[in-house]
């Protein structure tokens, strides 16, 4: 499970690292193909005697017989990383993420997430010897300057758009406060067309405010902008300002001069403690499900549960990892991952728990069964939409995707997110519809049916199903009436609380392979990913 979970930090971080849609997947090598290894770049994540590949890669610390050769005796208990051109094309490139143990293809896996790897006498190799996660007490500051956190006055040049980020963190107590706000302190040229030039605020991401440039703003100015909330997250925060300048020609007679707009230092940001001394609730919605689970800044409160044989739930649980990281942009990611007849009572307090694959083959399911929004048939792996009055039998060979979201019955404020379906198939249509921007948007409610192109929502009072307006040929069955509760949707309270990789997200085609622990020396349960080549280049860095 080791090797599964670093799979995942390392989807997360490459989510975060290129900031947009991406064709990178999770698989296990015994899915991959001959001709997957010439045409993909490959991301191996794993111990080395996990893979017998691992022998014909020229890397600078060879694998020979499932064992690093040469490995230096300081470095044995190390997390590596290193890059090598691929065996079998070179025009391709290998990526080993790997240790001798599990905490260190643990490290390993953390440190490709975070980004650029440092190396020293050598660009291909990297040992990592430790990675210092965020703590889970953050202290409390409710007033600071973009000085006093080491920001000197910036001044962003140039005509067209140009941007700075700041990095702040945010303390658990922080987080229900309904009174943050920015005092902006900025000024700018005076050679501005007004008519064109502005600037916005956001706040992980999220646009606070937009405000053109005057005359007036010329000279020192101050502006308070209100932080909505729900926005700030437990750990680091990004507080970003985006200046579009143009210059008004007909007011420079040199003709040479740059619009410029300068963000001082003495800009601050005021979060009081809450008064109530959590956050403010957040509905439960599948709408909002990003939310939910990005509400710590390096997703350390999010685990997935695993069938342990099912590529297939693997990759789904990868594009959902690579979301997650696309939205939340962790530092560092620290997912965490368990298989489902072995989740601890640490997992199930600590986290909010994403469960992915079909129902008969997740023992947790049983387990939580009756807190569902629609339980499964355990035989069939259909929902059974038991609150509905009106109820849909799907056809033999239609596969269609579950989502549901409920509280978690094991910390109060944590969610429980279910990746399901009737099917393989199914459960991979399920995990799309949380990844692909066209189908997210239509989510809402607790309950979601979805055949991939089409998605059908209800929420958990809903009396008509939804399967009906998916799944062709499903056979309609009137059932007794249900009384419904008039009470309103649950609630959820938010959480109080190597080497260049920009040289390989810029190259075509990438590809994880990861395996699991218990069955590393069976070629059909490893972990392991393809893709095909990538459109363009893209900068990295830009997105962390």
């Amino acid at each position: 499970m080791s090797e599964l979970q670093s799979a995942l930090n390392v989807m997360s971080g490459f989510g975060a690292m290129i900031g947009r849609e991406y064709d990178i997947k999770l698989t296990n090598i015994g899915q991959l193909q001959a001709d997957d290894l010439a045409s993909s770049n490959l991301i191996f994540v794993g111990k080395p005697g996990d893979f017998s590949e691992l022998s014909q890669v020229n890397f600078q610390l060879k694998v020979t017989d499932g064992k690093f050769v040469n490995m230096p005796d300081p470095a044995s208990e190390d997390g590596v990383i290193q890059l090598a051109t691929s065996p079998w094309n070179d025009g391709k490139v290998i990526l080993l993420v790997s240790g001798n143990t599990d905490d260190a293809v643990r490290k390993a896996g953390q440190a490709v997430s975070a980004g650029p790897v440092f190396i020293y006498d050598t660009a291909t190799l990297s040992y990592v010897k430790d990675v210092k996660l965020l703590s889970d007490q953050v202290p409390v500051v409710q007033s600071f300057t973009l000085q006093s956190l080491g920001y000197a006055d910036t001044t962003l040049s140039g005509i067209g758009l140009n941007s700075v980020d700041y990095v702040f963190k945010v303390a658990k107590e922080q987080l229900g406060s309904t009174d943050d706000f920015v005092n902006l302190v900025y000024y700018h040229s005076g050679l501005l067309d007004y008519g064109n030039s502005s600037f916005s605020v956001e706040i992980n991401n999220q646009v606070i405010t937009s405000t053109a440039l005057s005359k007036e703003s010329e000279q020192l100015t101050t502006l308070q902008i209100k932080i909505p909330p729900g926005l700030l997250r437990f750990g680091e925060n990004h507080l970003t300002v985006n200046a579009r300048m143009l210059a008004n020609i007909s007011c420079d007679i040199t003709g040479f001069s740059d619009p410029w707009f300068t963000v001082s230092a003495q800009t601050s940001l005021q979060l009081p403690i809450s008064q109530t001394g959590v956050p403010s609730s957040v509905l439960l919605d599948l709408k909002f499900y990003l939310s939910l689970l990005t509400s710590h800044s390096e997703l350390g409160d999010v685990a997935f549960v695993l069938p342990k044989a099912s590529p297939k739930s693997w990759t789904s649980a990868g594009n959902i990892a690579y979301t997650l990281g696309q939205t939340a942009a962790p530092l560092i990611s620290n997912l965490k991952a368990a298989y489902a007849e072995d989740v601890s009572p640490e997992i199930r307090s600590a986290n909010s728990l994403v469960i992915v694959g079909r129902a008969s083959t997740l023992p947790l399911i049983t387990e939580l069964n009756d807190k569902l929004p629609a339980p499964f048939d355990l035989v069939t792996d259909t929902a059974d939409e038991q609150k509905m009055q009106i109820i849909y039998r799907i056809p033999p060979g239609v596969s269609v995707g579950y989502l549901e979201l409920a509280a978690s019955p094991f910390n109060n404020e944590q969610a429980i997110l279910v990746v399901a379906g009737n099917t393989d198939d199914g459960v991979n249509i399920a995990g799309s519809t949380l990844t692909t921007p066209a189908l997210r948007d239509q989510l809402s409610g607790l309950f979601a049916v979805t055949n991939g192109t089409q998605v059908a929502t209800s929420g958990a009072n809903s009396v008509f199903s939804v399967v009906g307006e998916v799944v062709p040929s499903a056979v309609q069955v009137v059932a007794t009436p249900i009384e419904i509760s008039g009470t309103s949707q649950p609630r959820i309270e938010r959480p109080i609380w190597l080497l260049p990789l920009i040289l390989l997200s810029s190259l075509a085609g990438l590809a994880i392979v990861a395996v699991s622990v218990s069955n590393s020396r069976k070629r059909a349960t490893k972990p392991g990913p393809t893709s095909p080549d990538d459109e363009s280049h893209h900068d990295s860095e830009s997105k962390r």
